[in-house]
């Protein structure tokens, strides 16, 4: 059985695995960056490390609301800092591997499971 931490951006119920996850934090202070790849539209400071600030209804083909909350979550060279609409907690259960990038499976009741990684990549970052 694996962990997820469960949320939504916008309309869409997502996960990621618990391991990802470095911790969500609300309203945190961040400024836009200018000419950023698509999907990032700022840089945040988590815990004194400056990282990329990602919206992923860019890639989700949804409208996100920008927040309120952030969750910063292990990329491949530090913290990447993700918009995130509301916070559902925490699920346990089996993961059914899906190949559709950003996405690593699916848990739950049709929750996706993002991969951090993976929109590192779409983000050119």
């Amino acid at each position: 059985m694996s962990r997820f931490v469960a949320f939504r951006v916008g309309e869409r119920p997502l996960a990621l695995r618990i391991e990802d996850v470095l911790g969500f934090a609300r309203e945190i202070k961040w400024c836009r960056l200018p000419f950023a790849p698509r999907g990032v539209v700022g840089i945040a400071n988590w815990r004194g490390r400056i990282c990329p600030l990602i919206d992923p209804g860019v890639f989700l083909d949804t409208i996100s609301g920008g927040g309120p909350w952030v969750c910063a979550c292990q990329g491949s060279a530090g913290p990447i800092a993700i918009l995130v609409d509301s916070v559902m907690g925490i699920e346990t259960g089996e993961i059914t591997p899906v190949s559709q990038p950003p996405f690593i499976g699916i848990c739950g009741e049709g929750r996706l499971v993002l991969d951090a990684k993976e929109i590192e990549r779409l983000c050119g970052i």
